[in-house]
């Protein structure tokens, strides 16, 4: 291999003094690699990187390129994480994140020359467990010439170790790690855990913080690297456990344009310890009172969700931001960070809570690994009849980026349902129900209430007057509320204590209770009425309604 590498450097018209090959085992060999044309440096160099395992590093002007398992390991301090460019939240001492399902094998496909077919072009194929998915990795050597076998080792090397390693970490170190290097490895133990992050990025913040990131390599998928390609060893399969996972189902206004006009709801789900690898898992759903399960849709993505740890307190207007309360949150997995009050009003972190959406401006990290929300914006998307009746152990679910969306018919409206989360690779029978009971109201397609209604007496008439709301993401400040779903209908409550006396209905947000109408229903005009009204879509009927108390 180095043989190779230095003359392919001397091609890119390196010295030998550009380059810096003594990382690599010398007893490593090719059996054969073919060049077909001028290529350029990198492209010679890229299959013969892959298949080897080779790390490279530019260090001063030389490019270093090392087997992976001589990379640099450094150990980090303790007391040198979480570094500071300046004020504000002090920073995750490591914050590690998982790839998403969707961006990992189902299969892997190498394809090679094989000396044992006269040359030919061959492939080799692994694939795992996550049987339901079609994302295929496609490996191609280009004319470098390996085993059978050894493709099939390659193939399966390369499926697990995107699993073992799927990992990511990013740090913040102080300047004394000024030389920390890309292709080196950070040995950091952080909460009784041990990460050896593969840096793959570094750049020099303000006052010289170091901010680093890169993938948490798992020392066992290493070990078959040291071993010469055409070595037909198996590699062992790294051995995970499967995770107990948690899944909420969330209904509620849609958080997308593309929802707006599709009945349907969301899933939130997670491993319940976030220590643990995310696999990936399949919703199961039962109708039957857990009689039978089927299973309906696959979770590719980890939400970031959780509970909350104390009560979230009422407020009595929303619409304006709540500096008064706070709520402590616990999550399954992911994290959260602050945001601006512009960025928060334009749509980012929001969450639901209970069946209360919000928004919050600042996360703090707190020393046990929780977070309180503060600076919050409460009763978002029509929830503001949700603020109070908030309790310890609420449900907390962030809306960024959207969780899974599972459309229905409308004729499912009003189904009662259990759901369940199976790992990939689990038994559905080995797992259980999150013990609720959901009933789906098709919230994505329910129309809003109105808002700011108004009752104005014109002698003994009564003119009732309100804003139209709508649940398309819009913004207020350019356009009016659109109209989903013509044509406009409004049918307006009147109540006698609980009783509904008379419906009025009306084609635009006003309509008239005459004085007659009064004395039909009240025995004499009245002075103050409880009404609710409703806009009403052909497809769902009744949207949520708004009551209010009017009085002369």
């Amino acid at each position: 291999i180095s043989t190779i590498l230095e003359r392919r450097g001397v091609t890119a018209g390196k010295s030998a003094a550009d380059y810096d090959l003594s990382g690599i085992d010398e007893n490593r060999t090719v059996t054969g690699y073919a060049l077909r044309g001028p290529v350029s440096g990198k492209e010679a160099l890229e299959p013969l990187m892959l298949a080897y395992d080779l790390v490279s590093q530019e260090d001063a002007g030389v490019l270093r390129i090392f087997d992976r398992t001589a990379a640099t390991h450094i150990a980090v301090d303790a007391a040198d994480l979480g570094a500071q460019q300046g004020s504000g939240d002090v920073p995750r001492l490591i914050r590690v994140k998982d790839a998403r399902l969707a961006d990992l094998p189902a299969q892997v496909v190498v394809k090679y020359v094989n000396p044992d077919n006269r040359d030919q072009s061959g492939s080799q194929r692994y694939r795992g467990v996550a049987e339901r998915r079609n994302t295929i990795w496609q490996v191609d050597l280009g004319q470098l010439t390996i085993s059978d076998e050894a493709a099939q080792d390659l193939a399966r090397k390369i499926y697990w170790t995107a699993y073992a390693n799927r990992q990511h970490g990013k740090l913040a170190l102080p300047p004394s790690y000024v030389r920390v290097l890309e292709g080196d490895v950070l040995d950091v133990t952080q909460d009784g855990e041990d990460y050896s992050v593969l840096l793959s990025q570094t750049d020099v913040g303000i006052n010289g913080v170091m901010e680093c990131e890169g993938i948490n390599e798992v020392a066992a998928t290493l070990t078959y690297l040291n071993s010469d390609t055409e070595n037909t060893a198996v590699i062992t399969e790294p051995g995970y456990g499967l995770p107990e996972m948690a899944v909420t189902l969330i209904d509620i206004a849609p958080f997308d344009d593309g929802h707006v006009y599709t009945p349907g709801y969301y899933l939130a789900a997670s491993n319940t310890d976030p220590e643990t690898f995310f696999v990936g898992g399949e919703i199961y759903i039962s109708t039957d009172g857990e009689a039978t399960w089927n299973a309906t849709s696959l979770i590719e993505a980890e939400a970031t969700w959780g509970f909350t740890y104390d009560v979230l307190g009422d407020v009595a207007v929303v619409g304006v931001w709540d500096e008064a309360n706070t709520v402590n949150v616990e999550l399954f997995g992911g994290e959260l960070e602050s945001r601006t009050a512009t960025e928060v009003l334009q749509g980012a972190n929001h969450a639901v809570i209970g069946m209360e959406v919000i928004g919050f401006q600042t996360a703090t990290l707190e020393s046990d690994g929780t977070y309180t929300l503060s600076m919050l914006l409460r009763g978002r998307r029509a929830t503001e009849d949700d603020t109070g009746g908030h309790s310890a152990g609420d449900r907390f679910a962030l809306l960024d980026g959207v969780p899974l969306f599972v459309s229905h018919s409308y004729a499912e409206r009003g189904t009662e349902l259990a759901i369940k989360c199976v790992p990939i690779g689990g038994d559905p029978d080995d797992y259980d129900s999150d013990g609720g009971v959901y009933t789906l109201q098709a919230a994505t397609t329910r129309p809003f209430p109105p808002a700011n209604i108004t009752g104005t007496w014109d002698g003994d008439d009564i003119d009732i007057a309100w804003v139209r709301r709508s649940r398309a993401l819009f913004d207020p400040l350019s356009q009016d509320a659109p109209l989903l779903d013509p044509p406009e209908a409004w049918e307006i409550d009147v109540l006698d204590g609980a009783a509904v006396v008379r419906t009025l209905t009306s084609s635009t947000a006003a309509v008239t209770y005459a004085a007659a109408d009064q004395v039909t229903d009240f025995g004499v005009e009245q002075t103050s009425i409880d009404v609710v009204i409703y806009l009403i879509s052909p497809a769902y009927g009744r949207g949520r309604g708004k009551a209010a108390t009017l009085s002369a």
